[in-house]
């Protein structure tokens, strides 16, 4: 078949594809395995596709036996288990999701992974067409570029090719036509029916010959039946039984309605898959007027050749008008209601001429609207059988449809005047109807065959499937869900950091049981969670769900003033990340783990299933070349069962990797794939750390084992004799030895150089010198994490002096004693590297909530974690002098530098501020001897009466800000302000040390942060807005800030003092660097246009 034949039935199956209401193409397997442009998209979609992420992480955190992994196994429609271990570590499941049950599926692999699925995606969608292709390639070939206009031409037909297809689709209806004309209809259906496939399959490929053939065939069938059993055709169309001759309305109408219910039921067995049943039954009976070919035969058959042509035509005509109708009625997939009275209307008159007409014409118009009725007919009936099958999944075997089809076909012959054909004795007789009924099925059976040597390169049936789930509105690929269940042992807070990302869904867990006993205490542990997580998640649409369980167990009324007291002291600071609960209008979902699936849990999952499938991240494109990667990953997730050092490879290896699965050979295009793995949760990767940068993780669960084994100690029972002393001084000190290392892990040993090396880059481990360790000469490791917390009196440890000086890292309500673990390790390590064994060095004291270091003879400091109140949390760092000419500049320099570090690598949005405390706000210092140790980490926020009165700690320098070069610093407090001479520094001149001197003016520009402000001039504005009556106070500030009515009503119920102050700071929050040009745009609009402010901020601008 040449070019131009395939590339115009192609076309002709466009012009029909109105007749398939699924779209430009039809849902049949043998008219998808021909359309190379389907087989072009695909192999396109392979390499240059991309599909939406369709995939998220949902973290599952909150305090120990609360009903983590309970809630988990309930939302995966698991049953209930009492006996439920706690977890150790973190657990990681993987279920997909679909938008139209919302149902949990757990699973091994997901479509989403599949390239093959993935693919087959993106061509039904278009997203990577062979067009598209040509195109790119046209681009980076100029030299080829010559024969764009005739292959733009062909692609994008302008009027010429549209006269184009209509000349051809006459030509069809010509060399149909002349099938009609010989008279081929009185040899039987058989040889009518092949001789009229032959016919198109000569414009047409023969496969859509076939399937437009048989259909048109049909539709003759029932006309002929009409005309020659009612009674003659003149007299159908006018009645001559009086002296006038006329039309009986009544009659035309039974008429055509008998032939448009015939038509209507040939179409919906065709749409339910009857089409080679109804032409096997028609090819198994024999015509009334069947005669045998002969030459005699033939010359009968051209005399009547004129009449048979009119009729052709009038009815080709009536078809053609009933075809546009039903197109112009159905455009874009659906009924149009104007459009079908404009039809109708045209209906109505082509019927008013015919009742008009002179006898003469009636039957050229009685043909013609017969014509036009059957196509119509048979177009909806075809419909109405695809849309059933569609729509109730009808999806039967071809030996019944086939079945089906031969009993519905013996039945509409019966009727049409048919009989069942009995060949004679004659082999050639028996042949003959062996073959007439036979060759049907072996069309079909041809043309599975070619669909079954098509699905080794072309997924031809998955593609199919897709194109239905299209049409039936279900997701082409399921939604993948990430499920992490963290461990809620303070043990395990140190590692949360690797696995908590940017982008994801945190679902924090508490008991309503044990909030209800301790209220308060319950609401600390839930600020811990939510701060913890604003540390690790900026992005917008990356949410928190807070779950309640153990709902039973207490009583509604409690139930309810918990919920309330929730929402009024958690909601306003965190309303931007909170999930309100759509039946209580609450961020609090309430569940019963031990109860069945009930309303709560339903609600619970569709609110996750919703808030990730309308997440930015989720709806951002990937290239699916990516996939063949990641098969290659879980391809050696499977080789590291019995080898797991295949489960970190170094950069290098990673890139290598890529070119050859999925030719990325640029580093950058490599990082972003690292990337795209890293946020859904199935690689490690750190690109912003020097050393972690190196290397991948392909096995996030692996790292969760490595650490699982380092950090539970076994009991005394359980160790082994000959390690009994390295345990025992493991579990007092935290510091273990390359012996013992290589005992937990005794089946792998190989282990224990990567493990040390990953566990070192990500500071949860540091090498300790035998010289700082004496107990243990041989090479050995402190883990932070394993610190016990100091039980002696704090004066030993630390003698307050007259020369100290102390600074503050103050983190707010974020719990810094992570932060702690990986600054203590940098200091270690310092230490380590430089200690001199000859030296009267004492050596550093370590301990889970405090530690001691010196820096050669010069001097010693001290760091130290502080909670002075539930919503300060501190770091203490307490430095000793013991020589003038050795400034501490250079230490308080380089801990602020390793703090930001840190917080820059694992906690990228923690804010924190560094500098000595306020002498004007509190007392003079006295030692605190109220610490966070290992108990009030576990148990959560301490009692109030534990707790020493807040502190204000000046800003010297922090997350946003370098520590000063030059000396004086210049700090403000309110309206005085304070100077503060650092050693070490460049000199400027010193103004008088005076606490009660006049506050000095601050220069401030428009792009000056608004927290950089004087404190006189915030506090004047803060004040003008909160005094303000009328409606241009700072309510309708809250409101061009994007605040809720909910907030603002927090705010008033509250009683704040200052809520323009509460307001501007979460705006700094929210959204990094506000300026003071921000502020007065938002001052500026037609709903404040608070001019007094403006004015005021403008003249102190200019006076400073």
């Amino acid at each position: 078949m040449n070019p131009g034949k395939r590339t115009f039935g192609f076309s002709i199956e466009k012009i029909l594809s109105g007749l398939s209401d699924f779209g430009s193409r039809s849902l049949n397997l043998s008219v998808l395995v021909n359309d190379p442009s389907l087989r072009e998209a695909y192999l396109a979609a392979q390499t240059d596709g991309e599909l939406p992420t369709n995939r998220a992480r949902v973290l599952i955190l909150g305090e120990p036996r609360a009903g983590k992994t309970s809630l988990l196994n309930r939302l995966l429609g698991r049953e209930f288990d009492i006996r439920e271990l706690p977890t150790e570590g973190i657990e990681t499941r993987m279920c997909h999701v679909t938008n139209v049950d919302k149902r949990w599926n757990e699973s091994v692999a997901a479509k989403a992974d599949d390239i093959r699925e993935c693919a087959s995606a993106v061509a039904i969608f278009g997203e990577a067409s062979s067009d598209k292709t040509k195109m790119k390639n046209a681009n980076s070939n100029p030299a080829k570029s010559s024969v764009a206009p005739n292959a733009a031409s062909a692609v994008n037909p302008g009027t010429s090719s549209d006269l184009n297809k209509i000349f051809k689709f006459m030509q069809i209806f010509i060399v149909v036509a002349v099938v009609y004309i010989l008279g081929m209809f009185r040899y039987g259906y058989f040889v009518f029916v092949w001789c009229t496939i032959v016919a198109m399959a000569t414009l047409l490929d023969y496969n859509n010959a076939y399937r437009f053939a048989t259909s048109l065939t049909f539709c003759w069938v029932l006309l002929e039946a009409l005309i020659r059993i009612d009674q003659p055709l003149e007299a159908l169309a006018c009645k001559t039984d009086s002296k006038t001759p006329h039309r009986e309305p009544m009659d035309f109408a039974s008429n055509i309605a008998l032939v448009s219910i015939a038509t209507v039921l040939v179409g919906i067995s065709q749409g339910l898959g009857f089409r080679t049943g109804l032409a096997v039954a028609f090819s198994a009976c024999a015509h009334p007027s069947e005669t045998n070919f002969t030459l005699g035969t033939v010359s009968q058959s051209l005399e009547a050749s004129w009449k048979i042509l009119v009729v052709c035509v009038l009815f080709g005509v009536g078809g053609f008008i009933g075809f546009a109708c039903y197109k112009f009625c159905t455009a874009d997939d659906r009924w149009h209601k104007k459009r079908t009275a404009v039809a109708w209307s045209l209906m109505s008159l082509l019927i008013a001429a015919y009742l008009k007409s002179e006898c003469r014409y009636a039957p050229y118009w009685f043909i013609c609207l017969n014509g036009c009725f059957m196509t119509i007919g048979g177009a909806w009936g075809s419909i109405v059988g695809r849309r059933a099958v569609l729509k109730y999944r009808l999806n039967a075997s071809y030996a019944t449809k086939k079945i089906l089809g031969v009993l519905f076909g013996l039945y509409l012959a019966y009727v049409c005047g048919w009989s069942l054909r009995v060949p004679n004795t004659s082999l050639l007789s028996i042949g003959f109807f062996i073959l007439s009924i036979t060759a049907h099925p072996l069309f079909d059976l041809h043309t599975a065959y070619r669909i079954w040597r098509a699905k080794s390169v072309f997924p031809i049936k998955l593609i199919r499937n897709q194109m239905k789930a299209k049409v039936q509105g279900q997701p082409l690929l399921e939604t993948k869900l990430s499920l992490w269940d963290f461990a809620g042992d303070s043990l395990y807070h140190c590692a949360h950091h690797v696995f908590m990302p940017d982008r994801a869904l945190y679902v924090i867990v508490f008991s309503l049981q044990a909030a209800v006993n301790d209220e308060n205490g319950q609401l600390q542990k839930l600020l811990f969670w939510l701060h913890s997580v604003c540390a690790h998640a900026r992005h917008p649409d990356a949410v928190i769900m807070i779950v309640g369980t153990h709902k039973e167990s207490v009583t509604e009324t409690s139930s309810v003033h918990f919920t309330d007291e929730l929402h009024r002291r958690i909601t306003p600071p965190f309303c931007h990340r909170l999930v309100v609960n759509p039946l209580t209008d609450r961020p609090l979902f309430l569940v019963e783990n031990s109860e069945p699936l009930d309303r709560d849990f339903r609600q619970l999952r569709a609110e996750i299933f919703r808030r990730v499938e309308s997440a930015e991240y989720a709806r951002e494109k990937y290239p699916i070349k990516y996939l063949h990667f990641y098969r290659e990953i879980q391809n050696r997730r499977k080789l590291a069962e019995e080898d797991r050092a295949e489960n970190v490879m170094t950069l290098t290896q990673v890139q290598a990797l890529a070119t050859r699965t999925c030719c990325l050979t640029d580093i950058k295009d490599v990082k972003n794939m690292l990337k795209f793995f890293g946020e859904a949760g199935e690689v490690i990767y750190k690109d912003d750390d020097e050393v972690l940068r190196q290397h991948v993780v392909l096995d996030p669960q692996f790292l969760v084992d490595v650490m699982k084994k380092l950090v539970q100690i076994p009991r005394a029972c359980n160790r082994s004799h000959r390690f009994a002393a390295e345990w025992m001084n493991y579990e007092n000190t935290g510091i273990i030895t390359e012996g013992l290392l290589l005992h937990i892990y005794g089946d792998m040993p190989h282990l224990v150089p990567l493990v040390t090396h990953l566990l070192q880059a990500y500071d949860l481990m540091c090498l300790v010198v035998p010289s700082v360790n004496p107990n243990c000469p041989e090479k050995s490791f402190l883990v932070p994490a394993m610190l016990p917390p100091y039980q002696g009196d704090s004066v030993k440890f630390w003698e307050p002096m007259s020369g100290e000086e102390i600074f503050y890292f103050d983190f707010g309500f974020f719990d810094p004693s992570t932060v702690y673990y990986r600054l203590l390790a940098r200091c270690l390590n310092h230490a380590c590297c430089s200690y001199e064994p000859n030296a009267n060095n004492s050596r550093p004291l370590i301990f889970a909530d405090r530690c001691r270091f010196n820096e050669g003879t010069s001097f010693i400091f001290k760091l130290q974690l502080e909670r002075r109140s539930s919503q300060q949390m501190l770091l203490s760092v307490t430095v000793l002098a013991f020589e003038q000419k050795y400034p501490n500049t250079k230490l308080l320099r380089r801990l602020l530098e390793v703090v930001r570090s840190i917080t820059a690598r694992d906690y990228p949005h923690l804010r924190f501020t560094f500098g000595p405390r306020c002498p004007f706000c509190d007392p003079p210092l006295v030692p605190s001897s109220s610490k966070i140790d290992e108990e009030e980490i576990a148990e959560g926020a301490p009692k109030e009466d534990k707790l020493d009165q807040a502190i204000h700690v000046l800003k010297m320098a922090g997350h946003d800000q370098p520590f000063p070069t030059t000396s004086p610093v210049v700090m403000l407090c309110g309206q005085r302000r304070y100077e503060l001479p650092v050693s070490g520094c460049s000199s400027q001149p010193l103004l008088t040390r005076s606490y009660s001197h006049p506050p000095q003016r601050v220069a401030y520009a428009l792009d000056t942060p608004i927290t950089k402000l004087p404190p006189d001039i915030f506090h004047r504005v803060c004040a003008l807005l909160n005094s303000s009556l009328g409606s241009r106070n700072w309510r309708t500030l809250a409101g061009e800030l994007g605040k809720d009515v909910e907030t603002v009503a927090a705010l008033d119920s509250e009683r704040v003092a200052n809520p323009t102050e509460c307001l501007l700071r979460e705006w700094v929050m929210m959204d990094g660097n506000v300026t003071v040009g921000d502020l007065l745009e938002v001052l500026a609009r037609p709903s404040l246009q608070r001019t007094d402010i403006i004015q005021t901020l403008r003249a102190q601008m200019s006076q400073s």
